[in-house]
């Protein structure tokens, strides 16, 4: 949607499942280059748009890192138009250290 390259979320969830999703996709914009979404280093990434992820609320509210990758492999997959294999399922976190990939659970 037209906007300025924001994130927003809607259901119901919990802190951290919301900085897990502003994570990945601070992680996807920074590596849009290596991932073949921008055409040099240089290129800006989601200037013009925002991006609206919403989780249904159901019988449980959605809390915990668990579902950072499987959030950051959504994003890969939405901006590089690659499909993810429906047989895999993903439950993990993943952490950031100084701009290095310090733990990802795939």
């Amino acid at each position: 949607m037209p906007g300025k390259g924001g994130l927003q979320l809607t259901g119901k969830l919990g802190e951290v499942i919301r900085e897990s999703a502003q994570i990945g996709l601070s992680w996807v914009k920074a590596h849009a280059y290596e991932l073949g979404i921008t055409k040099t280093p240089e290129e800006q990434f989601l200037t013009d748009r925002d991006i609206h992820v919403h989780m249904p609320e159901g019988s449980i509210g959605k809390e915990g890192p668990s579902a950072g990758t499987a959030i950051l492999s959504a994003f890969v997959s939405l901006f590089t138009n690659t499909k993810i294999n429906p047989d895999i399922g993903e439950c993990g976190s993943f952490l950031f250290l100084l701009g290095m990939e310090a733990n990802t659970s795939w």
